[in-house]
């Protein structure tokens, strides 16, 4: 069996090198902006929930109520749920609560955070936040949420690109890898 060339040895060893920089440089890039795709929907949903606790306190306005700011920017789901566990104020057409009988009961005593669940009557994965507010003496529970589904996107779109550079990255330098040992040997 033949023995394998320095050069070709050197061209390995300085590709294995730069795999794993491009791999942990890619990975890092990855999770800072994953991080700040969460933050920007934590921050959302935040001042969704608000928007809903100024809407509540306006006495008769629900029936013609919506928030404004937020919930127009990216696709979100909200409500104002009464004591009797029916939606007072919806963005979606039921009266029937987003989240289960077990997250209203808790939500009533501790506001809840789920960072990634599925709501009812609506697709996909949603980071939903639930907190009681006051409505001039009565208590309401706020119930905002924002789909997960452009965060995912952007992330797998985002893993894909970096493949992509990544894998040419190491194209690159294993060729000037072998020249490199080609030109003092």
């Amino acid at each position: 069996m033949r023995r394998v060339s320095l050069k070709l040895r050197l061209t390995l060893a300085f590709t294995c090198v730069m795999a794993v920089a491009v791999a942990g440089g890619g990975v890092a890039l990855y999770e800072v902006r994953r991080a700040e795709r969460d933050r920007s929907i934590e921050r959302d949903v935040g001042l969704l929930l608000n928007e809903l606790e100024v809407l509540a306190q306006r006495a008769g306005a629900l029936e013609t109520a919506s928030p404004s700011g937020v919930a127009a920017l990216r696709e979100t789901a909200y409500q104002l749920i009464d004591g009797r566990g029916r939606a007072v104020l919806s963005s979606i057409d039921s009266s029937a609560p987003l989240i289960d009988q077990a997250a209203l009961r808790r939500a009533r005593s501790e506001a809840v955070e789920t960072p990634r669940t599925e709501l009812r009557g609506l697709e996909g994965e949603w980071y939903v936040r639930a907190r009681l507010v006051d409505a001039n003496g009565a208590e309401l529970l706020a119930v905002a949420a924002e789909s997960l589904t452009e965060r995912d996107d952007s992330l797998a779109s985002l893993a894909g690109v970096l493949a992509l550079a990544g894998g040419g990255i190491l194209l690159l330098s294993a060729a000037a890898g072998y020249g490199l040992a080609a030109l003092t040997l």
